[in-house]
C-alpha cells in the first residue's frame, strides 16, 4: 500500500528549527526532514518508520512546518509565488530572534498572533494538496485535522482511496469528523464514543515513542519522582493530585501551563520548566518513580502516551486505576495503580522505601512494553484493520 502520514507538528518543534533557520538555507528536503524526524515527537513519525519497515510505500509529512513545506516546494520546482514563503518565514525568523531578549514579552504576545498559527496559510494549503497530488496515496494517516485541513483533504478527494483519523479524545459532533473513512482512537471509551456519532472508528492504542526504543545508554536515576506533562483547567484532577504529592515528597514537574497554577501553589516551586521529545523522553529514563494521571473527562479507560512513555523508559509508574488497565499493563505487577490521591501518596512512599520492589516493576513494566506495546506492533495492527475497509 502507499501511505501519506500527516505530522501535527507542535510549535516547540516549529521554533526548535527556527532556532537553526540560517543554517538551513538551501538543505534539501530531505535533509531537513530526517533532521525533524530525529525529534521524535507524537506518533505520526514511527507510524511512517514502520509502515515503511514493513515494505509499504510511505511519505510522512509535516503540513504546518513552514520550513519544510518551503523546502519540499521548492525541491519540486514550486518557484511561483515564492514570496509568500519567502515572507512568512522571514516573520517567523524576526520574531523567533526576540527570544529571551528584553522584548521576549513582546515575542510571546506577537507569536501567538501571527496569522497561520491561527489558521492555515494558503501556501502551506497549496503545498499539502501538490503532495496529495504528487503521491496519489491508498491512505492518508493523519493525527491533525480542523476545519480547513479537513475541507482541503476533500477537495482532493479523487488522488487518495481512504482517510484516517488519529482521535485521542473524544470529538463532540460527526461534523468534526466529516469525510474521515476511519477514525482511531486510544481506548475503548472514545472508539464508543466516535462510533456513536455514526463515524467508523477502531482501537489504536499508543506505543513506546521511537526515540526510547533508539535511547542510548541507561541514565543515573537521579530523580526520585517525576512528572512530566501538561497542567491546565481540564487536569484539575492532576493538579490536585500532584499538589498533594509535592507537599509530601521530593517531587519535580516539567511541563507546560504553570500559569494556570495559584500563586502559592506549592507545585511552583516544584516546576522545572517544559521539555518536549527527547528531553522529555530523558527525564524519564532519569526518574525512579513517575506519576501518571489522566486528563479530566476522559472517562472509565486508561490510554494516554504517558503509559508507554515512562514504562519504556524503564521508571516506575504510579498511574490512576480504570478498568482497562489490566488489557495493558498488569496492575500492582507491571505498573503501581492507585485508585485514591491517599493510595497514591503510599504507592510513593512504598516505592522510594524500597528499591528492590520499585526495580521489580520498573522491569516488568519495561518488559510488557517492549514486547507487546511498539509501534512496530502498531503498525501490524493499522494494517490488518485497513485490509478489513480496503
Amino acid at each position: 500500500m502507499r501511505f501519506l502520514v500527516l505530522v501535527g507538528d507542535r510549535h516547540p518543534f516549529q521554533e526548535a528549527m527556527l532556532d537553526r533557520v540560517d543554517e538551513f538555507e538551501g538543505v534539501s528536503y530531505e535533509e531537513l526532514l530526517q533532521i525533524r524526524r530525529g525529534m521524535w515527537s507524537g506518533p505520526g513519525t514511527s507510524y511512517a518508520l514502520h509502515l515503511a519497515k514493513l515494505g509499504h510505500e510511505v511519505h510522512d509529512v509535516y503540513p504546518t512546518n513552514a520550513i519544510l513545506q518551503a523546502a519540499w516546494a521548492r525541491d519540486h520546482g514550486g518557484r511561483s509565488r515564492d514570496w509568500r514563503r519567502r515572507l512568512h518565514l522571514g516573520i517567523e525568523r524576526a520574531v523567533w530572534r526576540l527570544k529571551d531578549g528584553p522584548l521576549e514579552r513582546v515575542r510571546r504576545s506577537i507569536a501567538p498572533r501571527l496569522p497561520w498559527r491561527r489558521g492555515f496559510a494558503p501556501w502551506l494549503h497549496e503545498a499539502l494538496d501538490r503532495q496529495i497530488r504528487t503521491y496519489r496515496p491508498d491512505v492518508i494517516w493523519t493525527d491533525t485535522w480542523g476545519p480547513l485541513l479537513m475541507g482541503l483533504l476533500r477537495g482532493a478527494r479523487t488522488h487518495f482511496r481512504m482517510l484516517t483519523a488519529y482521535v485521542g479524545l473524544p470529538v463532540a459532533s460527526a461534523d468534526d469528523l466529516a469525510g474521515v473513512d476511519l477514525a482511531l482512537a486510544p481506548a475503548e471509551g472514545i472508539v464508543e464514543s466516535i462510533r456513536a456519532l455514526g463515524v467508523r472508528c477502531e482501537l489504536a492504542r499508543h506505543a513506546v515513542p521511537d526515540g526510547l526504543m533508539a535511547a542510548g545508554p541507561e541514565m543515573a536515576r537521579d530523580l526520585p519522582l517525576s512528572f512530566v506533562g501538561a497542567l491546565s483547567p481540564s487536569h484539575h484532577t492532576r493538579m490536585e493530585l500532584l499538589t498533594a504529592l509535592s507537599e509530601a515528597f521530593d517531587l519535580k514537574v516539567w511541563g507546560h501551563g504553570v500559569e494556570y497554577l495559584p500563586a502559592d501553589s506549592s507545585l511552583r516551586r516544584c516546576w522545572m520548566g517544559t521539555v518536549w521529545g527527547r528531553g522529555a523522553y530523558d527525564i524519564l529514563r532519569r526518574s525512579r518513580v513517575t506519576i501518571n494521571c489522566h486528563i479530566d473527562g476522559i472517562g472509565s479507560d486508561v490510554g494516554n502516551m504517558r503509559l508507554f512513555e515512562a514504562t519504556g523508559a524503564r521508571a516506575c509508574l504510579v498511574t490512576d486505576w480504570k478498568p482497562n488497565l489490566q488489557r495493558i499493563f498488569e496492575p500492582d505487577q507491571e505498573v503501581a495503580a492507585y485508585r485514591s490521591a491517599a493510595e497514591c501518596r503510599e504507592w510513593v512512599g512504598r516505592l522510594l522505601g524500597d528499591e528492590q520492589e520499585r526495580a521489580r516493576i520498573a522491569e516488568a513494566g519495561a518488559q510488557r512494553a517492549f514486547s507487546q506495546h511498539t509501534y512496530r506492533h502498531r503498525a501490524e495492527e493499522f494494517v490488518a484493520v485497513l485490509r478489513r475497509y480496503l
